[in-house]
């Protein structure tokens, strides 16, 4: 019961200083960098081969085709 105990205590304190410590930031982050970094994507995005559409869920729509194709 005392092995339970401590792992439970240094369970308890390891989650405590997870949650207490901020994460790190990177302090070069900036809004001109990230404008600049969504600029080039732009530039360099490739148009994707798929029209993109807008759909909607209807639940009397068969999503497979049971019959066979005719020739």
């Amino acid at each position: 019961m005392r092995s339970l105990g401590a792992f439970v205590l240094l369970a308890g304190i390891g989650v405590g200083l997870f949650v207490y410590l901020p994460t790190p930031v990177d302090r070069t982050a900036s809004l001109e960098n990230a404008q600049q970094l969504w600029a080039q994507a732009n530039r360099s995005s490739i148009p994707s081969p798929i029209p993109v559409t807008s759909r909607s869920f209807a639940p009397h729509i068969t999503l497979a085709n049971i019959a066979p194709p005719v020739p």
